[in-house]
Parts: structure tokens; sequence; C-alpha cells
């Protein structure tokens, strides 16, 4: 997993300390990995059904890393869940320009 170092903002980091500044980074990893798996438990809740476990995993995970991924999937719960309140703030996270991608989110 690729993380940006928050103190130079230097991107690409795969060591545990940024090759720029020294900051270490592995904390930062560990929280990104744990988004990733509230991520995949929401995804897994959203294909069977169960839209309040999916939309409580987007928030966890959108909590811990604002991936645009995370957004999506509180998008879709939410709608799912017959929320469009909620619908249209997970789509304005989205919209925002949320950081990582389809994959690294």
């Amino acid at each position: 997993m690729v993380i940006r170092c928050p103190a130079c903002n230097k991107t690409g980091q795969a060591e545990a300390r940024c090759a720029r500044c020294g900051c270490e980074l592995t904390e930062l990893r560990r929280i990104a990995v744990a988004a990733r798996v509230h991520w995949r438990m929401g995804m897994e809740a959203l294909r069977q059904g169960v839209w309040t476990e999916a939309l409580d995993r987007a928030g966890r995970s959108w909590a811990m890393r604002h991936s645009a991924d995370a957004a999506r999937l509180g998008f879709l719960a939410a709608g799912a869940a017959g929320d469009s309140v909620a619908a249209c703030q997970w789509h304005a996270r989205a919209e925002a320009g949320a950081e990582g991608s389809r994959t690294g989110g």
C-alpha cells in the first residue's frame, strides 16, 4: 500500500520511514490497512443486503482514511437503505475529490 507522508507530502511511500524527511509511517500504514478491511467488510455486507452494516463500515473506513472507495460504499449503502440525505452527503464526499482510487483507497 502506497502512503503519502503527512509531514512533507512525498507520495509513493512504501517503506517504514519517509525517504525524504524520515517521518515514521508504520502507524499510518496500519490505519490505512484497517480502513481497507472495513471497506471490504462493508462491500460484503452490501452484497448480502445488510445495508446498515455496510453503511457503518463505510463510516468506519472513512473515519480512518478519506478514500473515494469508502465514499462510494457509503453512497450505495445509504441509497439502498432509503436514506437519501445520507446518500447525498456520501455523494458529495466522493465528488469532492476524496483521496485514493478505485483500487488504492
